[in-house]
């Protein structure tokens, strides 16, 4: 019996142990599932503030949200514009550009102005020039007349002589006699062919040049035939004026000839004698050859408004590509614009005796003429009727540079030649 009681406080005892230990284990697990929950606490609460500023930022979020539509919306407008704005832009660049235009054409024209006001104030000495020419010019014209009227005498006793000859003649030998007459000639060409033929003796009854058959008292304006020493006889231009007669070598006013020719074309010539024409290198040559020459050159513009110059001129022959000579400026309101050609050969288009290597000038500008790089200066170039709105088109035209500039091209052009002597002025 004592040993059951034993036995029983003994499992008594144990199941006591058993119990505290199982208190205690199931006391430190309360104690960790309430450090758990505190942990789950601080998480929660940790939780509730990020939700908390999520909720913050999402209103915040959306706020910008609505500013950035709203600044969108505003560059969207913006946007537009400045599209607008973009267009009236490029409208008022082209209305710029065009004005640009204009004030190109209004500096060139001022240019011109200046350099018509430079020769105002010279004009006092050139009046004194004009008034000492004008007393040799009444002095002259005074001879003149009295060398008309000489003229006219002695005409009329020849024409007596011839007729009293012919009344006496005539009844001995009217079948052996016959009226000569120079052989008529037509006043147009188109080329002019060349003058390498065989001369014949009758040949040397004809004049020299223009100022030939003024001198031999004669109405010189107009066609007439002439010899120069050493080469066949041929039509030329006269004009006539008080103190002499002028050869023309070249006329331009209306375009009706294409002066971007040939060589042989610029040498032989081309034209009509009574309207437009080049009379030809080679005529030229020959007609300067014969005795000291001055060279005319007068230019009429748009506006009726005339000028002229006067150099002492010859030309080289055909070996030399026909060299141009311009030894000084004898009168004129013109300013020089042939520096650069004096001493040149002739080029055109198919022959480029110009100095520069890059182009031709005579295919660049048109026409043939005595370029250097390319010069101030081309009286034969393309005729322009109507104000090209291109520079480049505008300068291929008729132009001198010291007067208009070489934008601007000339309405007509006169070349004339006659001998150098005292009375070079008019």
């Amino acid at each position: 019996m004592l040993d059951d009681v034993r036995i029983l406080a003994n499992g008594l005892l144990q199941l006591g142990r058993g119990l505290k230990d199982f208190v205690q284990k199931t006391k430190n697990q309360v104690n960790k599932i309430f450090d758990k929950i505190n942990i789950f606490d601080r998480s929660f609460f940790e939780l509730s503030k990020q939700t908390e500023e999520i909720k913050l930022n999402e209103q915040e979020l959306k706020t910008r949200t609505m500013i950035l539509q709203a600044n969108n919306e505003e560059l969207k407008n913006m946007s537009f514009d400045i599209r607008e704005k973009i267009n009236d832009i490029v409208g008022t660049r082209t209305v710029l550009e065009t004005k640009v235009d204009d004030l190109e054409d209004k500096l060139s024209e001022l240019t011109e102005i200046k350099t018509e006001i430079s020769e105002i104030k010279e004009l006092p000495s050139l009046k004194a020039l004009i008034e000492e020419q004008n007393k040799s010019i009444k002095s002259l014209i005074s001879t003149l007349h009295d060398q008309h009227s000489k003229l006219d005498k002695q005409k009329h006793q020849i024409e007596q002589l011839e007729e009293k000859l012919r009344v006496t003649l005539l009844p001995a030998n009217q079948s052996d006699i016959q009226l000569t007459q120079k052989p008529t000639t037509s006043k147009y060409v188109h080329y002019f062919p060349s003058n390498k033929t065989q001369l014949s003796s009758d040949d040397n009854d004809f004049p020299t040049d223009c100022n030939d058959i003024y001198n031999e008292g004669k109405d010189s304006n107009g066609v007439h035939m002439i010899k120069p020493n050493g080469y066949k006889a041929f039509n030329v231009y006269c004009h006539r004026t008080v103190v002499g007669g002028w050869t023309v070598i070249q006329r331009r006013f209306d375009g009706s000839v294409d002066f971007d020719q040939s060589w042989q074309h610029y040498e032989n010539g081309f034209g009509a004698l009574e309207g437009e024409f080049w009379l030809g290198l080679e005529k030229v040559h020959y007609i300067t050859r014969q005795r000291d020459y001055m060279l005319h050159i007068e230019l009429d513009d748009w506006k009726s408004d005339k000028r002229f110059i006067k150099y002492t001129f010859s030309l080289g022959e055909k070996e030399t590509d026909y060299t141009v000579q311009l030894s000084d400026i004898l009168l004129g309101n013109l300013n020089n614009a042939m520096t650069e050609q004096a001493g040149m050969k002739f080029s055109t288009k198919d022959r480029d005796n110009d100095m520069r290597n890059d182009t031709n000038c005579a295919e660049s500008y048109s026409g043939g003429w005595w370029f250097n790089a390319c010069g101030e200066a081309n009286l034969n170039g393309k005729y322009i009727k109507t104000r090209s709105k291109g520079k480049l088109e505008r300068r291929r035209g008729i132009f001198w540079s010291t007067w208009k500039g070489k934008s601007h091209s000339l309405k007509s052009t006169k070349m004339m030649i006659r001998p150098l002597n005292s009375e070079w002025f008019e």
